[in-house]
């Protein structure tokens, strides 16, 4: 799973070799791959420019940048895959490629750590969701992570079909129609218990039970409690009438309602504990990070990106420079938010991303502590 992924980048936090991470967009709606490479060049011609390295630097960089030109002549993969990140140190012999299902801004930082922080906006947004999709005869299983969705598991039961008036082999319709129900709950205990497994194994956060109002109200009958505890979310929907992109994006649409209410509850949750069993500000996070000490980060959303674009002309302008309006050092807030996050990961932290304009003002970032 991505998040393990993450958490093992984030283990080389103490290492001080020099490293590359990169974020692009690679949506092959829009993008061309030639627009790409170019878009790559650009990346690397100015964070060589601004980046404060030194020769011995600078020269260790090289490799990163043969691999990551390479990556993208030869193995980069479009279709389904919207957004890339990509980690190189060649110091360590690491490389590394993830995925992602949806667009994400363009970014390059050369470093000793790796940008891990819009990962974990990712994994904050869609992780650990179990969707079941379950009818009379069928068992469909999908992971939702990050914003793909990954078909785990299918299999299909042959239920007995109606029998012609009159019965068959002596029973009547009564005792046909007992048969046929009893092969359903057969059926659906099987269902069951490969949910119970699913959730034991992977530990998903939440569960969803996708298809029509009758066939889940009889399903739910035979989950294990565990699995009630998860259950976040019924979405009724006759799953032979409708195409799988309209059932996926109902899905995504309850995602993000539970998400949005989530957050909503985590903010009346750090309004509720601080001062005593929450903090804020950069300093006192990192303080209660080092007393290993915090339950869940939170990191505002609107929080000033590394690569702020002029609002007259569109230019991208780089993070080494002081904003010109407020003079503040745009680069040095992404390095320490980043370096928390690492921390964060390393701990098992739970790492969430609020909208909220309280909290905005009061630094954008924050603590809810064990």
């Amino acid at each position: 799973m991505i998040l393990a992924e993450v958490r093992k980048l984030a283990t080389l936090y103490r290492d001080k070799n020099i490293g590359l991470s990169l974020y692009l967009n690679i949506d092959a709606k829009e993008l061309r791959r030639s627009e790409i490479k170019t878009t790559l060049n650009h990346l690397i011609d100015e964070e060589f420019k601004n980046a404060n390295l030194n020769h011995e630097q600078r020269k260790a960089l090289r490799p990163d940048i043969d691999n990551i030109r390479s990556f993208i002549d030869f193995d980069l993969i479009q279709g389904k895959n919207r957004g890339l990140a990509l980690f190189s140190k060649s110091a360590i012999n690491l490389f590394k490629a993830i995925y992602l299902p949806q667009p994400i801004e363009d970014r390059i930082l050369f470093g000793s750590n790796f940008l891990l922080r819009p990962l974990a906006g990712f994994l904050d947004d869609y992780s650990g969701y179990l969707a079941v999709l379950v009818d009379q005869s069928r068992g469909m299983f999908f992971e939702v992570e990050h914003g793909e969705t990954v078909d785990y598991y299918y299999f299909r039961d042959e239920v007995p079909n109606k029998v012609k008036e009159g019965g068959i082999h002596g029973y009547d319709e009564r005792h046909i129609e007992k048969h046929i129900d009893e092969h359903i709950l057969r059926h659906f205990q099987k269902v069951a218990r490969k949910t119970f497994d699913f959730l034991k194994k992977y530990n998903y956060k939440r569960l969803f039970l996708v298809g029509q109002a009758e066939t889940l109200s009889k399903f739910k009958k035979t989950l294990h409690s565990y699995a009630k505890r998860k259950l976040a979310a019924e979405i009724e929907i006759n799953l032979t009438k409708e195409s799988s992109d309209i059932i996926m994006a109902k899905i995504f649409q309850k995602i993000d309602e539970i998400k949005n209410k989530d957050h909503q509850n985590i903010s009346y949750e750090l309004e509720d504990k601080y001062p005593h069993q929450a903090v804020l500000g950069l300093d006192r996070v990192n303080f209660e990070l080092d007393r290993n000490r915090v339950q869940k980060l939170l990191l505002s959303r609107n929080f000033r990106r590394v690569y702020p674009v002029c609002d007259s002309c569109n230019y991208l302008i780089h993070d080494q420079l002081i904003c010109p309006k407020c003079k503040t050092d745009l680069s040095l807030l992404d390095y320490e938010t980043n370096q928390t996050t690492i921390k964060a990961l390393l701990q098992n932290s739970e790492i969430h991303f609020l909208e909220d304009d309280k909290f905005d003002k009061q630094g954008g970032i924050g603590a809810i502590l064990r």
